[in-house]
């Protein structure tokens, strides 16, 4: 007999962590595979640690040099310059090689300096798909690039005739339908416990876009022991030591913004995170040691 409450769920590992789809509706192996084959092109367009990706060999070339770039990579930059404008540079994608030395993106093959760059206008210049760098400096859009799959997967899906089911990116989420009746279910971790347990559930009407920003497993430690968090604040070229343990925004239409605001929010102090998300409209949810907080538009 048919189980109605029954799920179907792939999975599998890209962009250096785990993707994953529970759907109510069989996803079919031509489906599969196009997922895959979707996947793989975001990462050849975006990824930093791929020799051949696009990005990396924008992150080769000279300064001076102009580059056409495809539509896909195009619209994320653009993506990420209205985010970085928005936040008054706190998003900044071209932090790349300060990230690599700090230990949390790929080995730089030389010891490259590179400027300090507060505005990514003085960085490069980007006009109907080419792009111009203008100082030395790398790419690096994991704070976006995930997202962006999200939203792409998820409209694929949408256009193979799946209307209910839970994308997964490395926690970055797409919620589409509901689990035959009933809404589907979606946990946020609690940093504060190291058995992964669940803090909070998410509720929220269809289609709902979920990103999740933290340092409580990403970072390493420096020779004199102090601990460096994987996310650079422009401001002061230093790894971050909130006191927002984590980041949740809500979006209803793009993984791909969700996944930009809440780096950028992750880089705030919890204060000023939740006046930014309240003058603009953001759902957020700062989970500290000691409460949770949310923006004023939280349960819209």
């Amino acid at each position: 007999m048919y189980n109605t409450s029954s799920t179907y769920t792939i999975s599998g590992q890209i962009y250096g962590t785990y993707w994953k789809i529970t759907s109510t509706k069989y996803l079919d192996l031509t489906t599969q595979q196009k997922v895959r084959e979707k996947l793989n092109t975001i990462d050849l367009i975006a990824s930093n640690y791929k020799d051949t990706s696009e990005l990396s060999l924008i992150n080769k070339a000279k300064v001076g040099e102009s580059i056409r770039v495809s539509k896909s990579l195009n619209y994320l930059l653009e993506a990420s310059g209205l985010v970085h404008y928005q936040t008054s540079g706190l998003f900044n994608i071209t932090l790349g090689i300060e990230t690599s030395k700090m230990g949390f993106g790929p080995s730089l093959k030389e010891d490259i300096k590179s400027n300090n760059i507060r505005w990514i206008n003085e960085a490069y210049t980007l006009d109907n798909q080419v792009l111009t760098k203008h100082q030395q400096f790398h790419f690096d859009l994991s704070a976006i690039a995930k997202g962006y799959a999200v939203d792409q997967v998820t409209k694929l899906l949408i256009q193979e005739g799946y209307n209910n089911f839970v994308l997964d990116i490395g926690g970055e989420l797409a919620v589409i339908g509901k689990k035959y009746n009933q809404p589907w279910t979606i946990a946020i971790q609690d940093p504060n416990n190291e058995d992964s347990e669940p803090i909070y559930f998410i509720e929220g009407n269809p289609p709902l876009y979920i990103a999740t920003s933290g340092e409580y497993r990403n970072y390493n430690y420096d020779r004199d022991g102090n601990r460096i968090t994987h996310t650079i604040d422009p401001r002061t070229y230093s790894s971050i030591d909130s006191l927002g343990l984590s980041v949740s925004v809500k979006n209803n239409s793009s993984a791909m913004m969700a996944d930009a605001y809440a780096t950028a929010l992750n880089i705030m102090d919890v204060n000023e995170g939740l006046e930014f998300a309240n003058l603009n409209s953001i759902q957020v949810m700062y989970v500290t040691s000691e409460n949770i907080l949310f923006s004023e538009n939280w349960n819209d």
